[in-house]
Protein backbone atom coordinates (compact mmCIF):
# COMPACT_ATOMS: atom_id res chain seq x y z
CA UNK A 1 0.00 0.00 0.00
CA UNK A 2 1.24 3.47 -0.94
CA UNK A 3 1.07 6.07 1.68
CA UNK A 4 -0.18 9.38 0.52
CA UNK A 5 1.18 12.51 1.86
CA UNK A 6 -1.36 15.12 2.53
CA UNK A 7 -0.05 18.65 2.44
CA UNK A 8 -1.73 21.38 0.85
CA UNK A 9 0.56 21.26 -2.34
CA UNK A 10 -0.02 17.30 -3.04
CA UNK A 11 -4.28 17.90 -2.40
CA UNK A 12 -4.28 20.51 -4.94
CA UNK A 13 -2.22 18.12 -7.29
CA UNK A 14 -4.48 15.89 -7.08
CA UNK A 15 -7.47 17.83 -7.63
CA UNK A 16 -6.12 19.02 -11.13
CA UNK A 17 -5.11 16.12 -11.88
CA UNK A 18 -8.67 14.20 -11.32
CA UNK A 19 -10.12 16.99 -12.62
CA UNK A 20 -8.14 17.07 -15.64
CA UNK A 21 -8.28 13.17 -16.16
CA UNK A 22 -12.18 12.61 -15.37
CA UNK A 23 -13.36 15.75 -17.39
CA UNK A 24 -10.30 15.98 -20.06
CA UNK A 25 -10.99 19.20 -21.16
CA UNK A 26 -10.19 22.68 -19.94
CA UNK A 27 -13.82 24.92 -20.48
CA UNK A 28 -14.24 28.53 -21.51
CA UNK A 29 -17.44 30.00 -21.46
CA UNK A 30 -17.60 32.66 -24.26
CA UNK A 31 -20.14 35.17 -24.76
CA UNK A 32 -21.21 35.74 -28.12
CA UNK A 33 -19.22 38.89 -28.65
CA UNK A 34 -15.85 37.90 -29.72
CA UNK A 35 -12.77 38.77 -26.77
CA UNK A 36 -15.68 39.38 -24.46
CA UNK A 37 -15.21 36.55 -21.89
CA UNK A 38 -18.24 35.56 -19.42
CA UNK A 39 -18.04 32.49 -16.92
CA UNK A 40 -20.75 30.81 -15.95
CA UNK A 41 -21.20 27.29 -14.13
CA UNK A 42 -22.14 24.73 -16.88
CA UNK A 43 -24.02 21.63 -15.93
CA UNK A 44 -25.57 18.82 -17.94
CA UNK A 45 -29.30 19.49 -19.19
CA UNK A 46 -32.64 18.07 -17.43
CA UNK A 47 -32.98 15.30 -20.35
CA UNK A 48 -28.77 14.86 -20.14
CA UNK A 49 -28.50 15.86 -23.86
CA UNK A 50 -26.06 19.11 -23.70
CA UNK A 51 -24.26 21.22 -21.51
CA UNK A 52 -26.32 24.09 -20.22
CA UNK A 53 -24.84 27.51 -18.29
CA UNK A 54 -26.10 28.82 -14.92
CA UNK A 55 -28.97 30.80 -16.78
CA UNK A 56 -30.13 27.79 -18.83
CA UNK A 57 -29.02 28.72 -22.12
CA UNK A 58 -27.22 26.06 -23.77
CA UNK A 59 -23.59 25.89 -24.09
CA UNK A 60 -22.12 25.70 -27.77
CA UNK A 61 -19.35 23.53 -27.55
CA UNK A 62 -16.56 24.76 -29.79
CA UNK A 63 -13.58 22.95 -29.19
CA UNK A 64 -9.78 23.04 -30.14
CA UNK A 65 -7.65 19.65 -29.50
CA UNK A 66 -3.97 21.29 -27.71
CA UNK A 67 -3.32 17.46 -26.40
CA UNK A 68 -0.43 18.18 -25.47
CA UNK A 69 -0.42 22.03 -24.10
CA UNK A 70 0.93 20.66 -20.43
CA UNK A 71 4.39 18.69 -22.05
CA UNK A 72 4.95 20.56 -25.12
CA UNK A 73 4.30 24.17 -23.98
CA UNK A 74 6.43 27.05 -22.35
CA UNK A 75 4.51 29.18 -19.75
CA UNK A 76 4.54 32.15 -22.64
CA UNK A 77 3.74 29.91 -25.09
CA UNK A 78 0.65 28.75 -23.98
CA UNK A 79 -0.24 31.82 -22.90
CA UNK A 80 -0.03 32.96 -26.30
CA UNK A 81 -1.80 29.81 -27.59
CA UNK A 82 -4.60 30.45 -25.52
CA UNK A 83 -5.31 34.55 -26.35
CA UNK A 84 -5.17 33.24 -30.41
CA UNK A 85 -7.68 30.24 -29.33
CA UNK A 86 -10.11 33.12 -27.55
CA UNK A 87 -9.65 35.52 -29.90
CA UNK A 88 -11.08 32.95 -32.63
CA UNK A 89 -13.90 32.22 -30.69
CA UNK A 90 -12.58 28.82 -29.32
CA UNK A 91 -14.51 28.10 -26.33
CA UNK A 92 -13.23 24.73 -25.30
CA UNK A 93 -9.46 23.42 -25.05
CA UNK A 94 -9.29 19.56 -24.56
CA UNK A 95 -5.95 18.72 -22.65
CA UNK A 96 -4.21 15.49 -22.20
CA UNK A 97 -2.48 15.51 -18.57
CA UNK A 98 0.17 12.10 -19.51
CA UNK A 99 0.32 11.97 -23.09
CA UNK A 100 2.97 8.77 -22.09
CA UNK A 101 3.96 7.60 -18.74
CA UNK A 102 7.36 9.27 -19.73
CA UNK A 103 6.05 12.67 -19.96
CA UNK A 104 8.50 15.68 -19.44
CA UNK A 105 7.58 19.33 -19.97
CA UNK A 106 9.15 21.93 -22.28
CA UNK A 107 11.14 22.72 -19.42
CA UNK A 108 12.56 19.19 -18.20
CA UNK A 109 10.64 18.14 -15.33
CA UNK A 110 9.26 14.14 -15.51
CA UNK A 111 5.62 13.98 -14.16
CA UNK A 112 6.49 10.42 -12.87
CA UNK A 113 8.89 8.66 -10.70
CA UNK A 114 9.63 5.31 -12.92
CA UNK A 115 6.99 6.16 -15.17
CA UNK A 116 4.46 4.95 -12.28
CA UNK A 117 1.38 6.65 -12.67
CA UNK A 118 0.85 6.26 -8.56
CA UNK A 119 3.71 8.54 -8.11
CA UNK A 120 3.87 11.77 -9.52
CA UNK A 121 6.61 13.73 -8.75
CA UNK A 122 6.26 16.69 -6.64
CA UNK A 123 8.46 19.16 -5.08
CA UNK A 124 8.24 21.23 -2.24
CA UNK A 125 7.43 24.81 -3.00
CA UNK A 126 6.01 26.03 -6.41
CA UNK A 127 8.78 29.31 -7.43
CA UNK A 128 9.16 28.90 -10.92
CA UNK A 129 12.16 31.55 -10.12
CA UNK A 130 14.03 28.24 -8.56
CA UNK A 131 14.34 25.23 -11.07
CA UNK A 132 14.40 22.67 -8.01
CA UNK A 133 11.00 23.70 -6.54
CA UNK A 134 8.77 24.29 -9.91
CA UNK A 135 8.12 20.59 -11.31
CA UNK A 136 5.32 18.83 -13.93
CA UNK A 137 3.14 19.53 -11.58
CA UNK A 138 3.48 23.44 -10.74
CA UNK A 139 3.59 24.08 -14.66
CA UNK A 140 -0.23 22.36 -14.91
CA UNK A 141 -1.40 24.71 -12.13
CA UNK A 142 0.41 27.19 -13.39
CA UNK A 143 -1.04 27.47 -17.28
CA UNK A 144 -4.79 26.25 -15.58
CA UNK A 145 -3.79 29.50 -13.41
CA UNK A 146 -2.80 31.72 -16.55
CA UNK A 147 -5.88 31.47 -17.78
CA UNK A 148 -8.74 31.78 -14.96
CA UNK A 149 -8.89 35.46 -15.06
CA UNK A 150 -10.32 35.08 -18.58
CA UNK A 151 -10.81 32.46 -19.55
CA UNK A 152 -10.95 28.50 -18.13
CA UNK A 153 -12.57 27.49 -15.44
Amino acid sequence: MVALVHDSKYIEMKRAFLFIVLIGIILIGCSGDKGTIRLSKLEVSENGRFLKDSEGNPFFWLGDTGWLLFSKLTREEAEVYLDDRADKGFNVIQVMVLHTVSAKNAYGDSALVNRDVSKPVTTEGNSFEDKTEYDYWDHVLSLIHISEPTRPY
